[in-house]
């Protein structure tokens, strides 16, 4: 199966444009997904990675590469990881079809790529088919869930899902955090409150209603439209008095996972949010920013800040570095 929503996660451009952020936290993100290995995976036991991308997963814990079958549904991105990895076990796989046999593996793991899936559950079925009696599902998501799964899925139902940010009080910055799902009768009332605010905007809500996601993409990708566009949008929703149903990115995939995991036949053994923390020589993309001491991934929410206890405790060229991953571990019954 491979629809429009999955078609996105095919090009390696698009897989590259996560690496600037990651490089950031990568050492954090290192230790929780050891820790994880060390605690749920024996060391004889076989190992598959759904959605292996360019091989971040195996970056982080390279001792591992070797008991990791790799796989990914596009050919091109499956290239690009032999290129980055010239000796990467990696083969063209699609999760609702997996060429293995029953029972092959010991672990089925995945990197921020299930939260991309159009049916979570008939991932899960598949890769149940693939797991040995009391076999482990592992997955990290290091990045926020994908707004095209909410998108996808919300796209059939009487609702239109307006962008959603709010103040986080721990940076005192606005960040888009996920949806805000109006009801379609209420959508002529919000349109009128838009108006009443510029007049211009009629053009853009109707593009809007027509294909949100189209239009949240394509701002979401513009980082001068993301702040001008999506963060007006959220605050006008709000503003309008029209009731919604507010819905984070993350919130979503964690509640849909649980769900689909337990309705396929898994036992849920741990589902929540897992701090690294690594203190690291400044460099790269590090000393972009000379003014941040902390650098901050709160699973794809960038906290990064300056503290000034830190910095009297860190060496000189040292920087703390914190990665929060949402976990999830489950044991097939």
């Amino acid at each position: 199966m491979e629809d429009k929503l999955e078609t996105r996660w095919t090009e390696e451009d698009t897989l590259h444009s996560y690496n600037p952020y990651r490089e950031l936290f990568r050492e954090a993100s290192a230790r929780v997904v050891k820790d994880v290995f060390e605690k749920y995976v024996k060391p004889s036991e076989v190992i598959v990675e759904i959605g292996s991308g360019l091989g971040e997963l195996v970056r982080l814990i390279p001792e591992y590469k070797e008991r990791i079958q790799q796989t990914e549904q596009s050919p091109k991105v499956v290239e690009g990881n032999r290129t980055l990895n010239p000796n990467s076990n990696i083969r063209v796989a699609n999760v609702y079809e997996l060429p293995f046999k029953d029972g092959s593996f010991d672990i089925a793991t995945g990197y921020s790529s299930f939260d991309t899936l159009a049916d979570l559950g008939k991932a899960l079925r598949e890769v149940r088919r693939v797991l040995r009696p009391n076999g482990k599902f592992v997955h990290f998501l290091d990045i926020q869930g994908s707004a095209n799964t909410m998108f996808h899925n919300y796209s059939n139902q009487e609702v239109v899902p307006f962008p959603l940010f709010e103040l986080d009080a721990t940076d005192n910055l606005m960040h888009g955090i996920g949806l805000q799902l109006i009801k379609k009768p209420y959508i002529k009332r919000l349109r009128d409150f838009f108006i009443s605010k510029h007049q211009g905007l009629a053009g853009w809500f109707d593009a809007y209603v027509g294909n949100p996601e189209l239009m949240f993409c394509s701002a979401y990708n513009n980082n001068n439209r993301y702040e001008s566009v999506l963060r007006m949008a959220s605050d006008f929703v709000k503003e309008s008095g029209v009731g919604s149903r507010r819905v984070g990115f993350n919130e979503y995939f964690k509640n849909n996972l649980e769900g689909s995991l337990e309705q396929e036949g898994y036992e849920i053994l741990e589902s929540a949010n897992r701090d690294g923390v690594a203190v690291v020589q400044r460099n790269g993309r590090h000393s972009q920013n000379l003014k941040v001491n902390i650098f901050h991934n709160d699973v794809g929410n960038d906290r990064s800040k300056y503290d000034l206890e830190v910095g009297r405790e860190l060496e000189p060229g040292k920087v703390k570095v914190i990665s929060t991953l949402y976990l999830a571990v489950a044991r097939k019954k």
